[in-house]
């Protein structure tokens, strides 16, 4: 009797070893996936075309991971009485299945998912962008995993993602510069050709990519319009983890439009962006006469007050109170910045004088290997205790004549480097100008130098070309090495 109960508990013991190396996946275990040779893909015969684009997306991973060439419909022929069993259905559609699946998400309004109902197989986003998103994560985990998870009736994979910087070995960006300074990079609007609303999101992804943690834009908005423009660069640039420094750079008006303006801006954008610039380089416009040259170039460094013309000095003290007043009364809090080109700070004694206040001073350098950057900037912040500083622009001394792209990338890492070695909390940014070549800007045979000012190329039709050595440079510099924007999803619980 003993030793049949022996030869019982082995062969328990036998069946329960096998069962776990089934579970363990030891034994292969099928998966049951529908037929989607038999599926034809629909959406909505109102999509937009960035959501029928999708539908072609889909029918692209079917053919490259699986082989299948599907079919593409919209919703108009049919209703749900009437369509085949056998559907993937893309968005929001006439079929009776799409709602059911939604109400079986747990929070839709900020998440995306596929899975069936029945026999359809449904997608869902509450953005086209979340739409891209749930479509290449279904062609991975389903289409192009050796151990797909399972899809039948009653299947929901719903989840959240985030864009994440990682360098291309998977590793974490590893900065070697300093994290109390802000290292950036500057664009510009949609009213510049090469910056148009089309690439607009490459644009941003490009300069996180990059590692850049703060984005320098000119702008300046006075309707609803052009703030929900500028509010969607504010919103994109923050979700990739970068500041905003906004460029308020029209001068030219009256005082009193001047006023009106800032107001506008300060009371719809300042709890949104992080530092705010109030006009450009004042200091260049301060430097010519009406007819366009120069007022005074016998000492061309602009370190002396007689380089600059006096009626437009005091033009220019009138415009910049109307600014600062109007938008400090609207904005208490804002960061605002004052800058100079090169070494022009007489400009900054004169709004000083007239006890106009701000809170950073920054310097636009395009001089990366003519003079000591580190001996001025020791000299600014003797002279002027109360400000922290800033870096607004700097690059390669265009007007030197033509150059080489290793030298742009050259003279890059070696100023950065410089900021970078330079002893001071005041100093509390650097930005790089600029992100994009402006090919539009070289009119003649006549070197133009800001139309290479970009560390990535340009192509014919304005659209993003090839990084340049340049931004290879930075970005080794910002995150260790050469990095990318990858989706982080998180399963909804």
């Amino acid at each position: 009797m003993k030793r049949l109960f022996l030869i019982l508990l082995l062969g328990i013991m036998l069946v329960l070893v096998c069962a776990c190396k089934d579970t363990a996946g030891d034994t292969p275990v099928e998966v049951e996936l529908p037929d989607f040779s038999q599926y034809v893909i629909v959406r909505s015969d109102y999509s937009t075309s960035d959501e029928a684009a999708l539908s072609v997306t889909l029918k692209k991973h079917f053919s490259s991971y699986s082989g299948i060439e599907l079919k593409l419909a919209t919703d108009w022929d049919t209703d749900s009485s009437t369509a085949q069993a056998c559907e993937i259905l893309m968005g929001k559609t006439n079929r009776s299945e799409y709602d059911q699946f939604v109400s079986m998400l747990k929070n839709p309004e900020e998440s995306c998912a596929f899975g069936m109902v029945g026999e359809k197989l449904i997608f869902y986003a509450a953005t086209i962008e979340g739409m891209q998103e749930i479509v290449d994560k279904f062609a991975a985990d389903i289409l192009g995993s050796g151990s797909p998870s399972p899809l039948t009736d009653g299947s929901v994979y719903e989840y959240t993602y985030s864009k994440i910087l990682k360098q291309v070995n998977g590793e974490e960006p590893m900065s070697i510069l300093k994290d109390t300074i802000l290292w950036g990079i500057n664009g510009h609007h949609k009213g510049f050709p090469v910056y148009s609303e089309t690439y607009q999101e490459e644009h941003i992804r490009l300069a996180a990519e990059l590692g850049s943690k703060i984005y320098r834009i000119n702008y300046n908005p006075t309707n609803d319009e052009m703030l929900v423009y500028i509010n969607k660069i504010i919103d994109r640039c923050h979700e990739y983890g970068m500041q905003v420094m906004l460029v308020l750079d029209h001068f030219e008006e009256t005082p009193e439009e001047i006023a009106k303006r800032m107001t506008f801006v300060a009371e719809n954008l300042a709890d949104k962006v992080e530092y705010v610039q109030i006009f450009n380089e004042t200091d260049i416009w301060c430097s010519k006469t009406d007819n366009g040259g120069y007022y005074n170039i016998t000492n061309w460094t602009g370190m002396t007050q007689e380089y600059y013309n006096p009626e437009r000095v005091a033009i220019s003290v009138e415009r910049m109170r109307a600014a600062l007043t109007a938008f400090r009364n609207a904005a208490p809090d804002a960061e605002l910045v004052v800058n100079i080109g090169s070494r022009h700070y007489p400009m900054l004694d004169w709004y000083i004088e007239a006890g106009l206040e701000w809170d950073i001073i920054a310097f636009d350098i395009y001089d990366l290997n003519t003079w000591d950057h580190a001996e001025f900037f020791h000299e600014m912040e003797e002279r002027y205790p109360g400000y922290r500083f800033m870096v607004a622009e700097c690059n390669y001394p265009a007007n030197n004549g033509p150059f080489t792209d290793e030298q742009q990338a050259q003279w890059l890492t070696s100023f950065i480097k410089m900021m970078n070695d330079y002893d001071s909390e005041r100093l509390i940014a650097v930005i790089v100008y600029e992100l994009m070549d402006q090919p539009n800007y070289e009119k003649d045979c006549k070197y133009n130098g800001e139309a290479h000012f970009g560390l990535v190329n340009t192509n014919p039709d304005y659209s993003p070309g090839e990084p340049k050595p340049s931004y290879r440079a930075v970005q080794k510099l910002f995150c260790g090495g050469e990095a990318k924007l990858v989706s982080e999803f998180k399963i909804v619980e």
